[in-house]
């Protein structure tokens, strides 16, 4: 399985570090599946740089599984 983790700040100063440390807890974890956008939340989804390569690998590879932190 191609295991795909993504995550989201909002500024460039804020930092994405609290959802990353929970990525590395999986077992699964691969550093360089790690997209990461600092962009605002009212962009939409595939517009973001990092979202649109991540759905771009998914899709290359046959049973990407794409994981995130929060929603929020």
């Amino acid at each position: 399985m191609n295991y795909l983790f993504y995550s989201r700040v909002s500024t460039v100063g804020q930092n994405a570090e609290r959802q990353t440390e929970t990525f590395k807890k999986l077992d699964y974890f691969n550093p360089s599946n790690l997209y990461l956008d600092k962009v605002q939340g009212n962009v939409p989804f595939i517009e973001r740089e990092n979202a649109f390569k991540m759905f771009t690998k998914a899709s290359e590879v046959k049973g990407s599984v794409i994981v995130v932190d929060s929603v929020d």
